[in-house]
C-alpha cells in the first residue's frame, strides 16, 4: 500500500510543470498500450506460478522448476508480443490515437511490453516468500527514481516523453534489481514440460479475466481520447489517478490475497476465512466511498490548477470502482 502512495503526492508536481493536460493524455495512452500488451504476454503465468509453488511447499526442487517454467514461457510470449506491436506499430497507432505522430510511442510500448512481461515473473519469487522489506524498498524506490527521471526530462524540455521515459527507466530497474535479488530462482535448463502444462491450465483461464479487467480499466481513455481528444484525456487521467487512491485499499489486499489464498488453500476453515475477508472488505469499501465525498471537491482545488480541477467530476465513480472490482 506504501508503494502506490508515492505518485498521489508527485501528480501535483508534474501536473503543474506540464504544458498543457494533453500532455498528460498522451502518457496515459502509452500506459494503456503497455498494461495491455503485458497481461497478454504473461498469459496468467503469474497467478499460475503463485499457485503451482505452494502445491508442495518442502519440495525446493519443484518451487524451481515451477519459476524456471514460468520464466520460460513468459519470456518467449514477451518476445512474440514484442514482434507483433512492432509489426501492427501503425494500425495500433491509428486505432488508439489517430495519428501516425505517436507511432514511436507504440515502438516504444513494444519494448516495455517485453520487459515489463519478463520482469514481473523475475520479481515473483520476493513475493512468493512474502519478502515484505524488500517489496517496501523497492516499492517506494522504483516510483522516486521514476519522479526523478521524470521531473527532470521535464525541465530538459522534454513533455509526454518524460513520463514515457521514465517508466522505461523504472521497468528496467525492476528487471535488473529483482533479477540480482532472484536469479537463484531461475534456471531455463529446468524447464519442465508437464510443469507447464500445469501452469496453462491454471493460467490460460485467467487471461479473459485480464483483459476484462484491461477493459474496465482502458477502454473509457480510448474511447475519450478518440471523441474528444488528448486534453479531455489529460483531464479525466488525472481525475482518475486521483480517484485510484481507492487502490492503495485494493494494492494492500492484492498483494496479500495470493500469499494468503494459496498458502491456506487446504486449511478446513478456509471457507469461513474467505467470507470474513469479504465482508470486512465490504464494510471497508462502502465507508471509505462515503467518507470521501465532502473532501473531493476542496482536494482538487487545492492542489491543482486550472483545467485539471476539472478532474473532480468523475471521482466518485472511479473511486467506488477498483473496490467493487475487488470484491
Amino acid at each position: 500500500m506504501l508503494t502506490k502512495a508515492l505518485p498521489f503526492i508527485t501528480l501535483p508536481i508534474i501536473t503543474r510543470m506540464l504544458p498543457d493536460a494533453s500532455s498528460y493524455g498522451i502518457a496515459d495512452m502509452f500506459n494503456l498500450v503497455n498494461s495491455f500488451g503485458i497481461a497478454i504476454a504473461v498469459l496468467g503465468m503469474y497467478d499460475a506460478m503463485f499457485r503451482e509453488f505452494f502445491e508442495d511447499k518442502d519440495n525446493v526442487e519443484y518451487q524451481k522448476k515451477v519459476t524456471s517454467t514460468g520464466l520460460g514461457i513468459v519470456l518467449i510470449s514477451s518476445i512474440v508480443m514484442f514482434f507483433l506491436t512492432i509489426l501492427f506499430n501503425k494500425k495500433i497507432t491509428l486505432l488508439l490515437f489517430k495519428d501516425l505522430e505517436y507511432s514511436s510511442l507504440v515502438l516504444l510500448s513494444a519494448f516495455a511490453i517485453g520487459v515489463g512481461g519478463v520482469s514481473s515473473i523475475i520479481a515473483a519469487p520476493t513475493r512468493m516468500r512474502n519478502k515484505r522489506k524488500i517489496y517496501l524498498y523497492t516499492g517506494v524506490g522504483f516510483p522516486l527514481i521514476g519522479f526523478i527521471a521524470t521531473y527532470s526530462l521535464i525541465k530538459m524540455g522534454y513533455t509526454y516523453k518524460a513520463i514515457v521515459y521514465s517508466n522505461l527507466i523504472m521497468s528496467l530497474t525492476s528487471l535488473t534489481v529483482f533479477y540480482i535479488l532472484n536469479r537463484k530462482d531461475f534456471n531455463l535448463k529446468l524447464f519442465d514440460k508437464s510443469v507447464a502444462k500445469e501452469l496453462f491450465k491454471i493460467g490460460l483461464p485467467l487471461l479473459p479475466t485480464f483483459l476484462i479487467y484491461w477493459i474496465f480499466n482502458s477502454m473509457d481513455r480510448v474511447m475519450i481520447n478518440r471523441m474528444l481528444g488528448p486534453t479531455e484525456l489529460g483531464i479525466y487521467s488525472v481525475g482518475s489517478k486521483v480517484a485510484s487512491i481507492s487502490q492503495l485499499v485494493y494494492t494492500a489486499f492484492a498483494g496479500g490475497w495470493q500469499y494468503f489464498a494459496f498458502s491456506t488453500m487446504k486449511d478446513e476453515d478456509q471457507v469461513e476465512l474467505n467470507s470474513k475477508v469479504f465482508e470486512y472488505l465490504g464494510i471497508i469499501s462502502f465507508s471509505l466511498f462515503i467518507i470521501s465525498q465532502p473532501f473531493i471537491k476542496p482536494v482538487f482545488n487545492l492542489f491543482f490548477e486550472g483545467e485539471y480541477r476539472r478532474g473532480s467530476e468523475v471521482f466518485s465513480y472511479l473511486f467506488l470502482s477498483p473496490l467493487v472490482l475487488m470484491l
